[in-house]
């Protein structure tokens, strides 16, 4: 049985736009515009920066004030490498709801606000660090940070 054809007027754009939620608006973008990635930052002759990426080091407002000597300062025990990945989670802490766990007092509250109040200069933008890029690093947690939830 054949069904009679229809003449149907085009959508505008903005009709379109309109059927869409916003759920289905980030997943269709998050296709498109796949998630900003991290570069390791490296001061080797002829290493140039990708176009359009950020340095996030300690040398930045966005760096980790969490470091390996204050790590072991305090008595955590490991490798580098595993007191390096604790830092990285006490990074990621310390910008959650449950920052003060980690480290309170003014210093820590002016430098996380700095962090968040800035964090949306990094939104879509590839970041570099040191970090070798096989090891956990903060930047992964700006990346993540700044490119959840709604567009500003």
């Amino acid at each position: 049985m054949t069904h009679p054809t229809r003449a149907k007027t085009p959508m505008t754009p903005a009709e379109a736009m309109a059927r869409i939620s916003d759920a289905e608006m980030t997943r269709m973008c998050l296709c498109v515009n796949q998630m900003p990635e991290r570069h390791q930052r490296r001061r080797t002759k002829g290493w140039r920066k990708p176009e359009g990426a950020v340095i996030v080091d300690r040398t930045t407002k966005w760096g980790n004030p969490f470091t390996i000597s204050d790590c072991r300062e305090t008595g955590y025990t490991g490798t580098d490498a595993q007191i390096a990945a604790r830092c990285v989670e006490a990074f990621r802490v310390w910008l959650g709801p449950h920052w003060r766990n980690n480290w309170s007092g003014q210093e820590s509250e002016a430098a996380r606000a700095l962090i968040l109040t800035h964090l949306p200069e990094l939104r879509g933008k590839d970041l570099c660090c040191p970090c070798p890029l096989d090891q956990p690093c903060h930047a992964d947690v700006l990346i993540e940070f700044a490119n959840s939830g709604p567009d500003p």
